[in-house]
Formats: C-alpha cells, sequence, structure tokens
C-alpha cells in the first residue's frame, strides 16, 4: 500500500469542495479528511461504502475503533485492525494546521480478489485441459472415460456419465477416485422413469437432489460404498439444443452442495463433453459408413474353381483408405466354367474406387446376360460412357474353361490394358496380345479377343500398370517395367500360384523401398497341376 507525501487538503480555499471530492473518489482506498476534534470534512466512496455510518459532519467516534479515534491526531506508523470482518490497515498524515487525513486499505478484499483470481485461473486451467483430453480422441469408449475422470474430483467425488443405449438402456460410465479406471455397464430403461430428476435432466434441466431419493435400479449413479454423498446434481450435457446425456455428479457430505457460483464451471464442462460425445459418435458413424462402403469396393475373396488355382494380390496407393482404382474379380459359373477380369481406373484414391465399383456393379448385372469377353466389354462400355465424367478404366476380362485333359482353356478380351503374361512349364515367359481400345472413351470402341490354353501348373498373370510402372532402383526414378516383371516370373517358374504371386510382389516391394506407388493389383491364374494318380 503507497500513500501520497501529500494529498490534497481540504482548506485550499481556491479549490472547490466538489473538486476535492473527485480526486478522492479516484482513489481506490478510503480516505477520511477530518480536523483537530475528529469531526469528518470529507470522505471518498471508498470510505463511504466502507464505513456507512460517517458522512461529512460525523464525528469519527461514531465508529467505535479506538487507533482512529485516540489521542491527538499526528502522522503515525502503518496501523492495522479490524472491522465489520474485515481486516484493514492504515496510515495518518497531517494535512495542515487543522487537517488531518486517514488511508485505510482493505486487506480483506484485497485477498478475497486474489483468492477469487486463483480460482478464476484454476477453473481456466481444468476447462483447458479437459479441451485437450477431450479433443485427444474420437474413439467414443475413450471420450466417455475421460468425461468421468475429469470430474473428479474437481467437479465432484463422484462422476457419472449416463447415455441411452441401444434397445431403450442406458450406458453408463462412472469414476470415484482421480486417476482410477472408470466401472462401466447398463441400465434398464425403467430408470428414467424412477429416477427424480432423469427425465427432466435428459431434457435439458439440471436437477439437484439427495442420496436417500435414489431407488435401488439406481445404485449405478454412486459407487458400491456410498455412505458419506450428500449431494446429487444431474447435469444436462447438451450440444446444438439437443442433450447427448447427464453427467451425474455426487458430493461427499463433508464437501458441502453444489454452490451457485459452481453452476457456470458445470455447464462449461459439460458443454465440452456433449461437444466431444457427438464429434465422437460423428466420427463412428462415418468409419461405419467408410467400412461398409470399403467392403463393397475391396476385391472380394477369390472363390473356388474346378480345374483351376486363383491367386491375387492388392495394393492400394492409399493403404489406410484400403481402396483404390484397380479391381479383380472371378466369378465361377454353374457349368464349371468361370469368368475372371482384373482392371485400372485412371487415377486413385476414392474418385477411382467409385468408378471401381460401378464398373464392378455393371459386370455383376451384364455378366448373367453376356459371357463372350469382347462383347462384354462392350456392354461395360457403354455403361461407364452412360455415367458421364472423364475417367475411364482399361480391362481385361477372361473367361476360363477346364478340360477333360487337364488343361485349362482361356478366352481374353481386351481393353487397353497391358498385356498378361504366362509362365510355361519350361520357364518360358509369353507375353499374350490381347488388342482392344480403352473402356469409358469412345461410343464405338472396338475390343478384341485372344484364345490361349495352359497346361497343368501353367500360369496366366493378370496385373495392372501399378506393377510395370513402379518407381526404384538406384535413383529412385526407374521404372520396374514388363522386362522386369517377366525375369521375375521366369525365376518363380514352377511354383503354386499364391507363392509365384507373393514372390513377384517381394521383388515390387524391394525395388519400390518405401516409396510412394500407384494402385498394384495382380492376379495369377493357374491350371491345376495334376495329381499322383494322374500322373501314373
Amino acid at each position: 500500500m503507497s500513500y501520497p507525501e501529500r494529498p490534497p487538503t481540504a482548506h485550499v480555499p481556491s479549490v472547490e469542495t466538489g473538486m476535492w471530492q473527485a480526486l478522492l473518489d479516484g482513489v481506490e482506498d478510503a480516505v477520511l479528511v477530518h480536523d483537530e476534534h475528529n469531526v469528518i470534512h470529507l470522505l471518498n466512496q471508498a470510505a463511504a461504502t466502507l464505513f456507512p455510518k460517517l458522512h461529512p459532519g460525523a464525528a469519527l467516534a461514531e465508529l467505535d475503533i479506538r487507533v482512529l479515534t485516540a489521542g491527538q491526531a499526528r502522522d503515525t506508523e502503518l496501523v492495522e485492525f479490524q472491522h465489520d470482518g474485515r481486516r484493514l490497515k492504515a496510515r495518518h498524515r497531517r494535512l495542515g494546521e487543522t487537517r488531518y487525513a486517514w488511508y485505510i486499505h482493505n486487506v480483506t478484499d484485497e485477498i478475497d480478489h486474489v483468492a477469487e483470481l486463483l480460482v478464476q485461473r484454476s477453473q481456466v486451467g481444468f476447462l483447458a485441459e479437459a479441451s485437450r483430453q477431450l479433443g485427444s480422441s474420437l474413439q467414443r469408449g475413450r471420450t466417455l472415460r475421460s468425461i468421468a475422470q475429469l470430474a473428479v474430483p474437481t467437479l465432484a467425488d463422484c462422476a457419472t456419465v449416463l447415455l441411452p443405449a441401444r434397445r431403450g438402456l442406458f450406458e453408463w460410465w462412472r469414476c470415484s477416485a482421480a486417476a482410477s479406471p472408470p466401472d462401466r455397464g447398463r441400465a434398464g430403461r425403467q430408470v428414467q422413469r424412477t429416477m427424480p430428476g432423469l427425465a427432466e435432466a435428459l431434457t435439458g434441466t439440471a436437477t439437484e437432489l439427495d442420496p436417500a431419493q435414489l431407488p435401488p435400479d439406481a445404485a449405478w449413479a454412486l459407487p458400491e460404498a456410498a455412505e458419506g454423498f450428500g449431494q446429487i446434481l444431474l447435469a444436462p450435457m447438451t450440444h446444438d439444443s439437443r442433450t447427448v446425456g447427464v453427467l451425474v455428479l455426487s458430493r461427499r457430505k463433508a464437501r458441502g452442495g453444489f454452490q451457485p457460483d459452481e453452476q457456470a464451471l458445470i455447464e462449461d464442462f459439460t458443454t465440452r463433453a456433449a461437444l466431444a460425445l457427438s464429434q465422437a459418435a460423428s466420427y463412428a458413424e462415418q468409419v461405419n459408413t467408410s467400412a461398409t462402403l470399403q467392403a463393397e469396393l475391396i476385391p472380394p475373396p477369390l472363390p473356388s474353381v474346378p480345374g483351376a488355382v486363383l491367386a491375387a494380390c492388392y495394393r492400394p496407393a492409399r493403404e489406410p483408405l484400403r481402396v483404390g482404382g484397380d479391381f479383380y474379380e472371378v466369378h465361377p459359373r454353374p457349368d464349371g466354367s468361370a469368368m475372371f477380369l482384373l482392371g485400372d481406373v485412371c487415377g486413385n484414391g476414392v474418385e477411382a474406387a467409385a468408378l471401381a465399383g460401378r464398373v464392378r456393379h455393371s459386370l455383376h448385372a451384364l455378366r448373367l446376360v453376356e459371357s463372350a469377353p469382347a462383347r462384354l466389354l462392350h456392354l461395360v462400355n457403354q455403361a461407364v460412357l452412360s455415367h458421364g465424367g472423364n475417367r475411364f478404366t482399361t480391362m481385361l476380362v477372361g473367361s476360363m474353361t477346364p478340360e477333360p485333359s487337364g488343361e485349362l482353356e482361356l478366352t481374353l478380351g481386351g481393353g487397353g490394358h497391358p498385356n498378361p503374361m504366362v509362365v510355361r512349364t519350361n520357364g518360358a515367359v509369353e507375353e499374350i496380345d490381347v488388342p482392344g481400345a480403352l473402356v469409358g472413351i469412345l461410343p464405338d470402341a472396338r475390343f478384341g479377343e485372344t484364345t490361349l490354353t495352359l497346361a497343368p501348373s501353367e500360369v496366366c498373370v493378370l496385373y495392372s500398370d501399378g506393377v510395370t510402372e513402379a518407381r526404384g532402383g538406384a535413383t529412385g526414378r526407374e521404372l520396374f517395367g514388363s522386362e522386369r516383371l517377366k525375369t521375375a516370373l521366369r525365376e518363380f517358374a514352377g511354383l503354386p500360384a499364391s507363392t509365384l504371386i507373393h514372390r513377384v510382389e517381394q521383388r515390387i516391394d524391394a525395388w519400390l523401398d518405401g516409396r510412394d506407388h500407384d494402385d498394384i493389383a495382380l492376379l495369377a491364374v493357374q491350371a491345376a497341376p495334376m495329381t499322383t494318380a494322374e500322373l501314373s
């Protein structure tokens, strides 16, 4: 507390009293100006608030404060005293021959102000930490756990998050000790009817109740050792005018109830909790939707086809998405034959995967009315053009028919796709020319067909250009190319189809050395090896 050496003197005739009053009212501390008879001549607004009995003309003796009225007034050292429950510090000054002033500082209000600032700082820190933790995860279970744990002990001694669940049940998460893992469980739908205040809280109205009011089916609201709890607050968690759940806060008797000045903090926390829950629910819905769509876009498991062995590899460019523009499928027919295909949509990612999905859905319908590969490609071309857009696809569509001799006859139709490779039993690798236009560019596009025969154990490998255009090597920019693919197939000739595809995938991985790549797909159709009985 600091004081001016010579405050304004009340006896200077050249200055109006109103001027001095205005100056004194601007001082935060209380100021009392009196004469040698301890009669008040001036007091500022702070003094009038601190000592309501005083006014100009009143005597200091009316305060009955000995330190202010004892003896002849003179300059003193700092003195402390109590008045009306407040702790005060005062200093006396002589202003002139007949005027004196008391400067009085309210220590209690200062302490209260500092305490209030500390409380506010603590609350701001609590809300900041709550926002950090609640925003650190979009996983619903982790968010619920964080809400219950954060509320203890700042808001309550026990906190239970109650949410409407499926089939009319309620889900709850309860924490009764800081840093301890919450308990969790489910409650029947009847609690909304039997627990006082719950229905109101679920519609957005906070309610307080005594633990004695809890029905037997609301034991989830408090820990097993529930003795000593004296007050329960049902605080709605509301976001965008919708109550997503209720935070049940319980305090022990020794701590006291919920004070009015705590409501803002609780409401702020429950609002943040409701936002986090809404975001987690929205994220979960998006994940579920994405998973459902991905399941439709990811190539299905390969079926069993008589006389053939199948294997495949699928590596989207954006692996976290799990989908891309490459696709393959095999569809057995009732007569023992099967249709197979491998395609590559222009581009990669979600947009390419969407067109790949449309192409596959078109093929599912069209293959029921057409089995010849070239004619089927013509129908698919018309279907892609009808959807509009500027994306196209390349495709190989084939038909496999097992022969009594153990051979596998293949008919391949080409739609602008890289030519397939055939690995013969003698280790030779042949590139099979299958001419044809891109699918989805021209309405009068032409598609060619090629027929070939696989002897037992021979393999026809279909692949997307993500294989031959994989960049790596010493410079990281060199293409893997068709010659390296042929070399790899020669090395792995005679291996089962699944092993051959796996070894080729490993060779491509080594070439890429962790670099980005386009969508990669391989499909191997192998004529089933002859059994020992057949060989004999």
